[in-house]
C-alpha cells in the first residue's frame, strides 16, 4: 500500500521588521512637523534620515510645500507648488504630452480595474479638460504611465507628462539626502464624495506631495503583516519594512533580486580586473623588472572575471547549473516596464517582483492587495492621517495603507471643487544606517550615477 503523500506545510512567515510601530497606546500617533511660516520646524537631510528614515517612521510634513515659510522644507520644489496647482500652466508646458487615463463606468465602481472598464489614451490637455467637465470628471483617473527603457534595458525615470515638466523638479529631492529615487509620479482626478484605493502595501519608500485636494491614510505598520490577509503569501518581511511573496525572485532589502545583484558585482569586478590589466601594460611598457609577470597574473585574473560575468549572465549557479538563463543586472531593474509602479489603484504601486506574464494583472490579482474589502482592518492599531494641500507625507515600505481623496472647494468657497493632484518619489528603501552610504550594496548608487552621466 503506497503511503498517501504528506501535506504541504505553510511556510512560516519570517518578520524581522524592526522599525516603528504602531500600539494601542500609541496609534494615529504619527509625527507631524509644523512646517509653516508660525511654525520653529528646521530638518536638514541628514537629520530626516535618522531620525524619520533610519527608525522607519511615518511623518506629516505639515505645509511642508507652501511658500513664505522660512523653515519651509522642500525649497527645491517651489515651482511644483507655485505653478502645478495651475492647469492653464500644465496645458501650456506639458499639454501636448499623451497620457494613459483610467477611466471606470460610474461614479459607484473603484478605480483599479482600467482593463476591465477602460484606459484611453489622450492627450494631458485633453485630460485637464476633463477634469473641468461636470459630466466626466470624476470618471477619469491619471496614475502611474508606461516607463520607456533604454538602450541597456534600463526602465526611464519618468515618462509623459513629467518628461515634459522636468525642468519643474529635481530628480532627488535635497531632503531624500543619498537615497537613490526609482520612479516619479503625478497622480490627478476628482471626486467630490471620495474615492477609495484598496488596502495594500509598496515596496518603496514613498515622498508623497499633495498639491491640491485633501486625502485620508489609514496605515498600519509591517509588524501586523500576518493580519492584512494579502492577495500573496508573505514569507519575509525584512528588517526595514520591504515584504517578500513566496514564488518571488529571492531579494535584498533593497529590493534587488539576488541573482541581478551577483551579476552587477561580477561585472564591477571584471571593471577592476580590466584596470590591473591597463596598469600592468603600462608596468610593461616602462620596462619594470615584473612587468610581465604582473601582466600575466592581471590577464589571468581578468579571464577568470570574464567567466564569471558569463556565468552570471547565462543564469549559472556556482555549481555551473542554469538555473536563471538570461539574467542580468538590469533584472533588477525588470521592472513593469508598461506599468512599472501602479496604475491599479490610487497611490499604489505595483511590485517589482510581480511575473511578466502578469504585467496586467488587476488589483484582486497582485500581491501586495489585501482581501479587506472595506480597506479597513478592524482590532489592529492604525493612525488615520489627513492631508492636506501643502503637506508632505514620508510613508516608508512596507506599511500597509489605504487612501481616501478628495477634491477641494476652490479659495475655501463650496460652491465649486477643483480637482486633487498629487506628486511623488518612490525611492529604494535603505538598509544600512549611514546617512553617507544608505545602501549596504553599491548597486542602487552605481545605478543613480550612471543615469545622471547620461542625462
Amino acid at each position: 500500500m503506497t503511503d498517501a503523500p504528506e501535506p504541504k506545510r505553510p511556510r512560516r512567515l519570517r518578520n524581522e521588521y524592526s522599525g516603528y510601530v504602531l500600539t494601542r497606546s500609541n496609534q494615529n500617533n504619527i509625527p507631524v512637523l509644523d512646517c509653516s511660516s508660525d511654525g520653529s520646524a528646521s530638518l536638514s537631510a541628514e537629520d530626516f534620515f535618522k531620525t524619520v528614515v533610519q527608525k522607519r517612521c511615518p511623518m506629516l510634513l505639515r505645509h511642508g510645500l507652501e511658500s513664505g515659510g522660512r523653515t519651509k522644507i522642500m525649497e527645491d520644489m517651489d515651482v511644483i507648488w507655485k505653478q502645478w496647482r495651475s492647469s492653464e500652466y500644465l496645458d501650456e508646458i506639458a499639454g501636448r504630452a499623451q497620457v494613459h487615463v483610467e477611466r471606470r463606468t460610474s461614479k459607484d465602481d473603484r478605480y483599479g480595474k482600467a482593463r476591465e472598464q477602460g484606459e484611453e489614451v489622450m492627450t494631458f490637455g485633453e485630460f485637464l479638460q476633463i477634469l473641468q467637465d461636470p459630466q466626466k470628471r470624476d470618471l477619469y483617473y491619471m496614475t502611474t504611465q508606461p516607463l520607456q527603457v533604454d538602450e541597456e534595458g534600463r526602465p526611464q525615470l519618468l515618462s509623459e507628462p513629467l518628461t515634459s515638466l522636468m525642468k519643474d523638479f529635481p530628480l532627488r529631492p535635497k531632503l531624500a539626502g543619498n537615497l537613490v529615487p526609482m520612479n516619479c509620479n503625478l497622480w490627478m482626478g476628482y471626486s467630490k464624495e471620495g474615492s477609495t484605493s484598496g488596502l495594500h502595501h509598496d515596496y518603496h519608500d514613498n515622498f508623497y506631495m499633495l498639491l491640491k485636494g485633501n486625502k485620508c491614510f489609514d496605515l498600519y505598520s509591517p509588524d501586523q503583516v500576518d493580519q492584512m490577509k494579502t492577495r500573496g503569501t508573505i514569507d519575509h518581511v525584512f528588517p526595514n519594512g520591504l515584504i517578500h511573496y513566496e514564488g518571488e525572485p529571492p531579494v535584498t532589502a533593497t529590493g534587488v533580486e539576488l541573482a541581478s545583484l551577483k551579476a552587477w558585482e561580477a561585472h564591477q569586478h571584471q571593471k577592476k580586473c580590466e584596470e590591473a590589466v591597463s596598469l600592468a601594460e603600462a608596468a610593461v611598457r616602462e620596462g619594470k623588472p615584473d612587468g610581465a609577470a604582473q601582466l600575466e597574473e592581471a590577464e589571468e585574473a581578468l579571464e577568470d572575471a570574464l567567466e564569471q560575468v558569463l556565468g552570471t549572465e547565462m543564469g549559472q549557479d556556482d555549481d555551473g547549473d542554469n538555473s536563471n538563463e538570461g539574467q542580468d543586472f538590469w533584472t533588477a531593474m525588470g521592472k513593469k516596464t508598461n506599468n512599472c509602479d501602479g496604475s491599479v489603484e490610487e497611490e499604489t504601486e505595483f511590485s517589482e517582483e510581480e511575473d511578466s506574464d502578469d504585467e496586467e494583472a488587476p488589483p484582486e490579482k497582485l500581491n501586495n492587495f489585501s482581501t479587506i474589502e472595506s480597506g479597513v482592518a478592524k482590532d489592529i492599531p492604525r493612525a488615520q492621517v489627513k492631508v492636506q494641500a501643502g503637506d508632505i507625507l514620508f510613508l516608508p515600505a512596507g506599511w500597509f495603507h489605504s487612501v481616501t481623496s478628495y477634491s477641494a472647494a476652490v479659495n475655501g468657497e463650496n460652491t465649486e471643487e477643483e480637482a486633487h493632484c498629487a506628486f511623488n518619489y518612490w525611492l529604494h528603501p535603505p538598509d544600512n544606517n549611514d546617512f553617507d552610504q544608505p545602501y549596504q550594496s553599491g548597486f542602487w548608487p552605481s545605478d543613480w550615477s550612471d543615469r545622471m552621466e547620461s542625462m
